[in-house]
């Protein structure tokens, strides 16, 4: 009571009563922990006035902005900020969100840059096992466009797996990451090994995941009865996980439906997929129709070289391709980004 009483006299200061004299960094904080997000980021803009490279203000903006670009903007501005050697919490968190603002958007290679970056300069704890990670996804990723990054993923999970203790958070996720790499390499029956490893030692969370693994590699193997003992599994277990819900409501999914194929001027797809190679995209575009996801071919020039993409059917608004890729692509662990077209 006497907290939330306090709480409420500072944010009355703030508003009533507001000098040009700036809060301190513990009082921003307390605000942003109780939720108070506007009133902490107008009070880090506040000391910017006072100060344009505040390492403090620029790394709180950029965890509470909503929007991706200005949260790009803040983190390079952390890491041009002076003596911002000093600041190695802040200078790691940086580059970290930067690697995650590349990933989420597709950009596997600058990702990994900022992930390499971490690695070279934090090799140590957590922060190191948390970037080798990532950056093994991305190369995981990005070997859809070139085939040699598959056995760069391969690289980083095997040195995280040697690095790490089966205790530690990261070490069943990199069995993970090693499963995923057997998959892609069509050695099925390593791969449910890995995944089998990487259960004895997984948290809660991860399960899920794995469960969905199995659940894949099964219906790689056409065992169609492993393959329902393990949706009965995720359902039955997890049945508020995004797998479980995906899995649980399969049938009754009412997916939005795409613009005709006659109507592609416009609208936005879903790339899940660039190649250097046509017959690799078209062996692809193959293996997606068994899962019934219908994509096309696109040829495009990049640098004076043909780049093949992989897009989904146009749909008529961002929402309803963002939330096809929700329901039907992420569960099956398929990477995809929103492009206009």
């Amino acid at each position: 009571m006497l907290h939330n009483f306090g709480l409420t006299v500072l944010f009355c200061l703030i508003v009533l009563n507001h000098t040009d004299a700036a809060l301190s960094q513990e009082q921003i904080l307390s605000l942003a922990k109780n939720g108070l997000f506007d009133s902490a980021q107008t009070e880090c803009h506040v000391r910017l006035k006072a100060d344009s490279q505040e390492i403090f203000s620029l790394n709180l903006l950029g965890k509470l902005t909503t929007k991706g670009e200005d949260s790009y903007q803040y983190y390079q501005k952390v890491l041009k900020a002076k003596n911002i050697e000093k600041y190695p919490a802040e200078r790691e968190a940086a580059y970290y969100k930067l690697g995650q603002y590349f990933y989420a958007r597709g950009q596997y290679i600058q990702a990994i840059s900022f992930f390499k970056k971490n690695i070279f300069l934090f090799p140590k704890g957590d922060a190191f096992a948390q970037n080798m990670y990532w950056a093994g996804n991305a190369c995981l990723n990005y070997s859809r466009v070139q085939e040699a990054f598959i056995d760069s993923a391969e690289a980083v999970f095997t040195e995280l797996l040697r690095i790490l203790s089966p205790k530690q958070y990261y070490y069943s996720l990199a069995l993970e990451g090693m499963a995923k790499v057997r998959m892609h390499k069509n050695q099925l029956e390593s791969a449910e090994e890995t995944v089998n490893m990487a259960l004895e030692t997984a948290s809660e969370d991860q399960k899920p995941g794995l469960y969905f693994l199995m659940y894949d590699i099964a219906k790689k193997q056409s065992k169609v009865s492993l393959q329902a003992s393990w949706k009965e599994k995720i359902v039955a277990r997890y049945p508020g996980s995004l797998e479980g819900r995906y899995l649980g409501k399969k049938s009754s999914i009412v997916l939005p439906k795409p613009i005709s194929d006659k109507s592609l001027k416009s609208g936005f797809a879903l790339q899940v997929g660039a190649f250097l190679k046509k017959e690799n995209a078209e062996n692809t575009a193959k293996k997606l129709k068994q899962k019934d996801i219908t994509v096309d071919v696109f040829e495009t020039k990049k640098e004076s070289k043909s780049l093949f993409l992989l897009h989904t059917l146009i749909f008529s608004t961002r929402q309803s391709a963002e939330q096809y890729g929700e329901k039907v692509l992420k569960p099956q662990n398929i990477s995809y980004y929103v492009v206009a077209k």
